[in-house]
């Protein structure tokens, strides 16, 4: 089963260019919508709690969002963002059918360190397509790069262990993240390094031998 979390809403009567007054309060608008909801419910929440649950888990959270007396499991959709303040300014909250499949691009997630102290790190998909349902879907997929030890060394989909119930759509055989070889200087790089250096200590020498001699070699 997804993992839950639990967000208190308000209803929400101010609308267009006045919702600025609740942000600068610290509350965020949004909307509630989807196939289990006749009419869009305009809401709004705690600013730092959606930010917090934004910025750990993402927009594949499901989340018990609880309105009033009523309850409705969401997921959060098109959380616009401030970008230098990092702070949500509009939610979009999805309210699907718990008992129809839906798809979803699911993210993945690198964890650990491997075990090459050269090799660099090349993540080679951000998401994966699967179709479950909702309760079923993972929020994200990690993928533990521990065991990368050799360069080429590579994870591919059919490594991973999916969730009972989730149908993959991605292709099994596709590479999630390899263990590249650092980039080495190429031969036309070298050769522009070594001219530039052979230029500098041209132009070191030429200003040395420009500079007048000092008052006691000038007398002796």
């Amino acid at each position: 089963m997804a993992q839950r979390h639990s967000l208190d809403a308000h209803p929400r009567t101010i609308l267009g260019k006045e919702t600025k007054k609740l942000r600068r309060q610290g509350i965020v608008p949004g909307v509630i919508y989807g196939p289990v909801i006749s009419d869009p419910i305009s809401v709004s929440v705690d600013m730092k709690e959606l930010g917090r649950m934004y910025y750990a888990f993402g927009s594949n959270l499901l989340i018990d969002l609880s309105l009033d007396s009523s309850h409705y499991t969401v997921y959060m959709r098109s959380v616009t963002i401030d970008r230098l303040k990092r702070q949500p300014l509009h939610a979009e909250f999805y309210a699907p059918n718990m008992f129809a499949a839906i798809t979803a691009s699911i993210p993945v997630h690198l964890i650990g360190e491997p075990d090459s102290v050269t090799g660099v790190v090349t993540p080679v998909r951000e998401t994966i397509d699967v179709r479950g349902l909702p309760d079923a879907l993972p929020p994200s997929l990690e993928v533990d790069i521990s065991g990368l030890a050799e360069y080429d060394d590579a994870i591919y989909l059919r490594e991973m262990t999916i969730p009972e119930g989730v149908e993959l759509l991605t292709d099994a055989d596709e590479m999630l993240v390899k263990l590249a070889a650092p980039a080495r200087i190429s031969v036309d790089d070298q050769a522009i390094e070594d001219e530039a250096a052979a230029a500098a200590e041209i132009a070191a020498e030429a200003q040395t031998a420009d500079e007048p001699e000092d008052d006691a070699e000038s007398e002796s």
